[in-house]
C-alpha cells in the first residue's frame, strides 16, 4: 500500500505541476501581455511603412499619368495600358495588404505553444504571398508598359519600336530577382526579429 500511495502522490504531484504550467504558459496570450504587446507593436510598424507605400505608388503613378496626358494626346492603346496599369498594381496591392500581419487575427483561446507557432505562421504569410504574386506584378506592368508603347510610339521605325519594346520588358524583368532581394533584406530585419523573438519565448516556456 505504501508504494501504491507513494505512486498515487507521485502523480497527482505530475499532474499538479502540468496544470500549473498549463495555466502559466496560457496566461501569457492575456490582451496585455507582453508577447501581444510585442506583435501589436509590429502590426503598428507594417501599417506606417504599407502607408507610405501605398502614398509612394499613389504619387509615381499619378505623375506617370498627369506626363502622359500633358504632354501627348492618348491614343485608346495608352489608356487602355495605364488601366491595365492600374488594376495590376490595385489588386498586387489589395492581396499584400489582406496577408499582412494582424494581431486580432490571432486565436487567444489557443495553448499559448499553439498560439505562438500560429503567429509565427501570419507573421512569415508576409513574405509567402510577395514572393508569390510579385512576379506576376511585374508580367503585368510589362503588358501595360508594353501596350502604351503600341500608341506612343507610331511614328518611329519598326526596328526602334521593337528595340524599345525589348528594353523596357527587360529592364522590368530584372526587378523580379531584385525584388526578392529587397524584399528578403526588409523580412529579415523587420520581421525575423519577431520571429526569432516568439521563438526563444517558446524555447523557454518549453524549457
Amino acid at each position: 500500500m505504501d508504494k501504491l500511495d507513494q505512486n498515487i502522490n507521485t502523480l497527482q504531484k505530475l499532474w499538479q505541476d502540468q496544470k500549473l504550467k498549463d495555466i502559466n504558459m496560457n496566461a501569457v496570450i492575456a490582451p496585455d501581455s507582453f508577447i501581444v504587446k510585442q506583435l501589436r507593436t509590429f502590426e503598428k510598424l507594417q501599417l506606417r511603412i504599407n502607408a507610405v507605400k501605398i502614398t509612394l505608388l499613389a504619387m509615381i503613378m499619378g505623375s506617370f499619368t498627369w506626363y502622359l496626358f500633358k504632354y501627348s494626346d492618348p491614343s485608346p492603346s495608352v489608356l487602355l495600358g495605364l488601366f491595365w496599369i492600374g488594376a495590376c498594381l490595385t489588386i498586387f496591392t489589395i492581396l499584400y495588404l489582406m496577408k499582412q500581419f494582424k494581431a486580432s487575427r490571432l486565436n487567444f483561446s489557443l495553448p499559448t505553444i499553439d498560439f505562438i507557432d500560429l503567429a509565427i505562421e501570419k507573421v512569415q504569410e508576409q513574405n509567402k504571398i510577395f514572393r508569390l504574386i510579385f512576379p506576376f506584378l511585374v508580367l503585368g506592368l510589362i503588358a501595360g508598359l508594353n501596350i502604351i508603347y503600341l500608341g506612343l510610339l507610331t511614328d518611329l521605325s519598326i526596328g526602334i519600336r521593337i528595340a524599345y519594346h525589348l528594353i523596357v520588358s527587360l529592364l522590368l524583368i530584372g526587378l523580379i530577382p531584385l525584388g526578392f532581394k529587397i524584399r528578403n533584406w526588409k523580412f529579415k530585419k523587420e520581421n525575423q526579429p519577431v520571429i526569432d523573438e516568439l521563438v526563444n519565448f517558446k524555447n523557454e516556456i518549453k524549457g
